[in-house]
Formats: structure tokens, sequence, C-alpha cells
């Protein structure tokens, strides 16, 4: 159920960030789809060439796991205060947690960061196509148009995907928390 959920999301999909944005049980199948796009993102780096992300790997692994939860609980807060708070938007904050806990879908394709020939796109892709989802996912959940939901999408995603990486993971690795 949780890998039809990632996919309509990864399909940007509108319906299922209502879905899931009104459905509380859902919060565990938004964690999971972080949780397998954090883990995707720490292998991906621990096979990248990074200087001194390399000496212990699971410790890369858990550092980067844990940037991107961060991340999304992040981004979930500022898009809470920015888009519902500010801009007068119709969700609460565990509903934008679910709904961009499922955006973050498409992350998974950050496995394959570290591979040599498709590293460098897969590494700009998928924090791109994560921010794709996660717009799609505020605007539905906020019921706003498109040009409201720009700025809790941006502001939440530079923090989630630049700002937290850059910070734990140091400046040669920011596009994945």
């Amino acid at each position: 159920m949780v890998l039809a959920f990632a996919m309509r999301a990864a399909l940007l999909d509108g319906r299922i960030y209502r879905e899931i944005g009104e459905e509380p049980r859902a919060m565990f199948r938004a964690l999971g789809t972080v949780l397998a796009a954090a883990v995707a993102f720490g292998l991906g780096l621990m096979n990248a060439d990074f200087e001194g992300i390399t000496d212990s790997p699971m410790l890369v692994l858990l550092v980067a796991s844990t940037t991107m939860v961060l991340g999304w609980l992040l981004w979930g807060t500022i898009a809470y205060i920015v888009g519902s708070r500010a801009l007068g938007g119709q969700a609460t904050h565990r509903m934008l947690l679910r709904s961009l806990g499922i955006a973050y879908a498409p992350g998974i394709v950050m496995v394959l960061a570290g591979t040599p020939g498709v590293g460098g796109p897969v590494s700009l892709l998928g924090p791109l196509w994560v921010l794709a989802s996660g717009m799609v996912a505020i605007r539905e959940t906020l019921g706003h148009g498109w040009f409201r939901a720009l700025l809790p999408s941006l502001a939440g995603w530079f923090v989630a995907m630049v700002v937290l990486p850059v910070v734990f993971l140091g400046p040669r690795v920011s596009s994945g928390g």
C-alpha cells in the first residue's frame, strides 16, 4: 500500500496528498516514505566519492538519514507557519507532515547518487523531483493556488535539501536532506 502511495506521489498525483493529509493514521506511511528516501540517500552517499565522507560508512548512513528526517520535519514546519499561519492555508501541521512525507518518494532515486555516470544527474534530479512533489503536496494540502504554494514550498525545501545537508554533511553534499 505504501508503494502505491509513493508511486502516485512520484507521478505528482495531487489527489494522493489530500487523501494522506486527511488520514491521521497515514503518518506512519509518510514516515516510512521519508525513511526509505533517507536510507537511499545514505546508501548513495556511501558509494559517492566525497572527501572525508566515506571514513565510516555506517556513520554516513546514520547522519544522512537523520539529516533527511530532520529536513522533512523542518520543511513541514516552515510550510505550516508560512502557508497556514501567514497565508491562510487550510491545513494543520500534521496534515502537512503527512503530505510532505509522501512527497519524499522520488528521493529514493538518490540511492544512485554514487553510481559513476549517473550519480551527478541523479544528485540534481532527486532533490528537484522532491521539490516538485512537495510543491504539489503543499498546494493540495493548504488549498492554495500555485503562486501561494510557491513560498512555503521553496523556503522549506531550501532548508531541508540545501542548508541541512551542508550543515551536517559538509558543503560538497547539498542535495538530499
